[in-house]
């Protein structure tokens, strides 16, 4: 009983449904988005546990807030990693530590012997360790962003698509967008390419071709299929079709602004002073898409809107020259692709790895090649020494008329006599003391 009047306790101090709906609307307004996904999950585990045609539009409100929270916190995380990113510092060794073995840590207690390290016990022993610390962080991990949305935005599809209408119809392909902008979050552009293109169907049978929106969906079924090796010309076809969409739009404009008002038509007003609603009212559970209406802008509307889809015009068209500068040789490519035969371009143009003309003569080093001296095979006499002769020595070119020496025949050869060198000795002595004297 006790458990029971708890638990209704704890319910009265939720807000209600319209109150936390609110809440998280503002929130994602102001960019909020972490905000914005709790509120919104307090409201779908309080009010809405299923995925109705009455609720799937917070399913859609937090899909979406859980993908734009998914981009902030990875770019966040991305920055962050690079900035913690920095060289540990070695601890100091002393030669008498590291002497005759490998030593890791601090040093032992005074006159205490340090035990040997075993360097591949310790090794395995925190492999072992970083298994189960990441083991245990998957486990605890809450789920992914990325994925939590994919799995909202799934449901609130399948809901919309059972739906009539074309305000329904148009909330699915609003669906179709963010399944998409998450497949290429995550770079699974195939999925990315299904998804704007099944946006796109939808759009091009409630929209004229002068929408924004088809513009949009245009350009970003450009993008995936600039991440997609080999589908240069489908980016090529989507980015064309961009750009007529916005020409469309600034044609359109044109013709309507000499017969645009000066400022809004005033609101009239009944006997107890309120305004008749004129627009469509805002859903206080959920999301109104709008269906925009040119005509009901006025002169100074049109003219900033002309002048910010000229601009996006002149960014499309500098972009389509971009991919059409690409070499025209069957070799497409992502950007990266295209960027990297960019970079050998450069190089090459540069000398660094550039290929030999046909007609540039090669210079030969052969000769400036010091070569060593092959050595004798087992078994094979040394270069200048007579096989037939034990102990032979080479001929003295520095000695002139010198003749190999022969162990046979006395005083033969460049080398003298014991005593014939002994005499010539005392010779010089006697000749150098006689100079003295």
């Amino acid at each position: 009983m006790s458990t029971t009047v708890k638990e209704e306790n704890e319910k009265t101090d939720v807000p209600d449904l319209e109150t936390l709906i609110g809440k998280a609307k503002r929130a994602f307004a102001l960019k909020q988005y972490e905000q914005a996904v709790t509120t919104y999950a307090t409201a779908l585990e309080n009010y809405a546990n299923d995925c109705t045609p009455a609720t799937v539009d917070i399913y859609y409100l937090y899909g979406c807030a859980l993908l734009e929270n998914a981009i902030i916190s990875n770019n966040v995380l991305g920055n962050k990693q690079e900035e913690e990113e920095e060289p540990e510092e070695p601890e100091p060794k002393t030669e008498e530590s590291t002497k005759g073995r490998f030593f890791f840590g601090a040093d032992g207690a005074e006159g205490e012997e340090d035990a040997a390290v075993d360097l591949f016990a310790q090794a395995e022993a925190a492999e072992k360790e970083e298994e189960k610390e990441k083991d245990e962080g998957d486990a605890e991990e809450p789920e992914d962003d990325f994925e939590a949305a994919w799995d909202i935005l799934e449901l609130a599809k399948t809901t919309y698509d059972t739906m009539q209408g074309d305000e329904s119809q148009l909330k699915l392909a609003a669906t179709y967008m963010a399944l998409g902008d998450i497949s290429l979050e995550t770079e699974k552009f195939d999925q990315a390419i299904l998804d704007y293109k099944s946006a796109l169907d939808i759009k091009s049978k409630l929209f004229p071709i002068s929408n924004r929106q088809i513009a949009d969906a245009h350009f970003r079924l450009s993008l995936a299929y600039d991440m997609t090796s080999g589908k240069l010309e489908n980016q090529i076809e989507h980015v064309e079709k961009a750009l007529e969409s916005v020409k469309s739009r600034i044609n359109v404009l044109n013709e309507l602004l000499p017969k645009a008002p000066e400022s809004k038509a005033t609101v009239e007003t009944d006997a107890k002073g309120k305004g008749k609603a004129t627009t469509v009212q805002e859903n206080p559970l959920g999301w109104t898409p709008k269906f925009e209406s040119l005509e009901s802008m006025t002169k100074s509307e049109i003219e900033a809107e002309i002048k910010d889809v000229k601009s996006l015009a002149e960014e499309l068209e500098a972009k389509l020259e971009d991919i059409r500068a690409t070499p025209a040789d069957g070799v497409g490519g992502t950007t990266m692709d295209r960027v990297g035969r960019e970079l050998d371009k450069e190089l090459n143009a540069s000398g660094f790895g550039a290929p030999l003309a046909p007609d540039q003569p090669v210079n030969d080093l052969t000769s400036m090649v010091k070569k060593k001296k092959p050595k004798p095979a087992p078994g094979q006499p040394a270069p200048g020494v007579n096989p037939l002769v034990p102990d032979a020595k080479a001929f003295n070119p520095l000695v002139p008329d010198a003749k190999p020496f022969n162990p046979l025949v006395p005083d033969s050869g460049s080398l003298p006599s014991l005593g014939k060198r002994k005499a010539e000795e005392d010779g010089d002595r006697d000749e150098k003391k006689q100079r003295v004297e």
